[in-house]
């Protein structure tokens, strides 16, 4: 677990690699947002153990994110690079060269699980924009075609 005590946020994660010098801890940018660290901030790190997941709710930010090709694959393939989730984070997605950044809404059989090796369901809720972008579509004018009449002249 590592958590901000200035502000009492906390999250789960990994330890990718025990490569920082004594004292320090490098973090992903995703992370520092979730926790309201700066960088140089202190932090408690404590070592515990998470039970293995079994279901998440995932919620994109973004439509885009669920119109790519296979976005479950997608996922599938970039949550290796996640050791635990939690309830509550916002984890980043990085495919094709853009950032997709997905909420974790729900996660069971806890708050906060383990997901390496484990077989998880997950389900998606609507984008954070998808409501804005179907207001969007309802209230642009729609150019209709009018019938017109040749008129031809009489003879």
């Amino acid at each position: 677990m590592i958590s901000n005590p200035q502000v009492g946020k906390k999250t789960y994660c990994g330890v990718l690699e025990f490569s920082a010098e004594e004292g320090l801890c490098y973090l992903p940018y995703w992370m520092m947002n979730n926790l309201f660290l700066e960088e140089g901030s202190e932090i408690i790190l404590r070592n515990v153990n998470l039970q293995k997941g079994k279901f998440v709710v995932l919620q994109p930010h973004e439509t885009a994110f669920i119109n790519l090709a296979n976005p479950k694959a997608i996922l599938e393939q970039e949550l290796t690079n996640y050791s635990c989730l939690m309830k509550g984070d916002t984890i980043n997605i990085h495919y094709n060269q853009k950032d997709y950044l997905i909420d974790i809404v729900e996660c069971k059989p806890e708050d906060q699980i383990c997901v390496v090796e484990a077989d998880i369901e997950v389900d998606f809720r609507e984008p954070l924009d998808y409501k804005a972008m179907m207001e969007k579509k309802l209230t642009t004018p729609t150019l209709q075609k009018k019938n017109s009449k040749l008129a031809i002249p009489e003879e």
